[in-house]
């Protein structure tokens, strides 16, 4: 049986953002050299921070999110949960992004499949944040080699709504 661990908006658009940003700056990386996009995903990490706060709700839940109707509600409409193999899949998933960014030449197509993954569990992630102005803006984070006519967010603009 799945176990659903509940979080606020607050976490997840930081996940989504952080996930968009390093996917993002990867296929940027891809096409030029590695190393710079790299540097910049080591400026950039909050791969410890978000293990540690995907970790701490597991220990102790959040208590917001005591109220039964309130997570039923949540349950129905899909938003503001994370299943327990989700979450572990999260884990990992951040892990391996924290092993790539160190490792200064990773294998191309294991810089291609971490991309995949990464991809699909930020479209699953996007998809239980409630807030709707504030994907959009995470849509727009910015990430390496952006391009300089664009308008992009930092992640900590995006959680405080600007």
């Amino acid at each position: 049986m799945n176990t659903y661990y509940y979080y606020d908006d607050k976490f997840l658009l930081t996940l989504y953002a952080y996930l968009k940003q390093t996917e993002s700056s990867i296929v940027r990386g891809l096409s030029d050299k590695w190393e710079p996009a790299s540097i910049y995903l080591e400026k950039h990490s909050l791969t410890h921070k978000l293990i540690d706060t995907l970790n701490s709700n597991k220990i102790n839940p959040n208590e917001k999110f005591d109220n039964i109707f309130y997570k039923a509600y949540l349950r129905v409409k899909g938003k503001q949960f994370i299943t327990s193999n989700e979450a572990d899949n999260i884990y990992i998933l951040l892990k391996a992004i924290n092993e790539a960014i160190y490792y200064k030449k990773p294998q191309i197509y294991i810089l291609g499949f971490l991309r995949k993954e990464i991809i699909k569990t930020s479209n699953k992630i996007r998809t239980r944040i409630s807030c709707k102005k504030r994907k959009l803006l995470a849509d727009n984070v910015e990430h390496y080699n952006q391009h300089y006519n664009g308008k992009f967010y930092t992640i900590e603009q995006i959680v405080n709504g600007l």
